[in-house]
């Protein structure tokens, strides 16, 4: 029998195919994402991150065993390692990824509004979960399809002479090679497990049928809705650029 994870991932592979197919991801697959591009999706993506790793610590605060709260707390230490490539990435291009002045762009809004509210649903491990792992399996399934498609092109042998061409194709490359690792790719399928135990806990509780068919129908809804957050917080990255939220990019001296 299918698990709860792999069947809101089949069912979504229309809009995973769109995902794919938008320009940011197929530059960022590439190596070829413009420099504006690239630190706006890093300043976002660093803002995001703090939503999802607290969005982690708050369902291990009402973790109803040792083992959901540990693997929980793991998942917000590599939140913290993910943002910390980030910071390092940031600080190349001179933009200060702690400074109060970064604001977040809509798309980025939306995805932490919808973390935020499912945070507030019961069973909340649950909704909150459904909400948290479609970017866990995305960025997995992105990396890999994005590495097995560089495997297959003839090596660049040429450097960029501009510094923060030089940073963001640096940075595509660790994008690819974080998020096609085997490392993250367990941190994925750890948390679709997370998810398959709640959900079937959720049901197993659920005072009847209706109950049941609402926590069902509130997963299909919030996956998705989160997906759909995902490619619009890749289109923003294509055409906004980092100096419309809060901060500025340059190259050292």
């Amino acid at each position: 029998m299918e698990s709860a994870s792999a069947t809101l991932w089949s069912a979504n592979m229309e809009l995973i195919k769109r995902i794919e197919e938008c320009e940011f991801v197929r530059r960022l697959s590439a190596k070829t994402v413009d420099v504006a591009s690239f630190q706006f999706y890093i300043t976002q993506d660093a803002i995001f991150l703090e939503g999802f790793g607290k969005a982690y610590c708050a369902l291990a605060s009402v973790a109803e065993d040792w083992v959901t709260f540990s693997e929980l707390v793991a998942k917000a230490n590599g939140v913290i390692e993910e943002r910390r490539m980030h910071d390092l990435l940031a600080k190349k291009w001179g933009v200060d990824l702690s400074s109060k002045a970064l604001q977040p762009a809509a798309a980025t809004r939306d995805y932490l509004q919808l973390i935020k509210s499912s945070l507030q649903r019961e069973p909340i491990a649950v909704a909150a979960i459904a909400a948290l792992v479609p970017c866990m399996r995305l960025y997995a399934h992105l990396g890999v399809r994005a590495r097995n498609a560089l495997a297959s092109q003839p090596c660049k042998s040429e450097v960029a002479e501009n510094f923060n061409v030089q940073c963001a194709e640096q940075g595509c490359a660790h994008w690819i090679e974080t998020y096609s690792s085997e490392e993250f790719g367990l941190l994925a399928t750890e948390l679709e497990q997370l998810f398959d135990r709640a959900i079937c806990s959720g049901l197993a509780t659920a005072p009847n049928d209706e109950g049941r068919a609402e926590i069902w129908r509130f997963c299909r809804t919030v996956y998705n809705r989160a997906l759909e957050c995902e490619l619009a917080f890749f289109n923003q990255a294509q055409h906004e650029s980092v100096h419309q939220h809060g901060c500025s990019a340059s190259s050292p001296d």
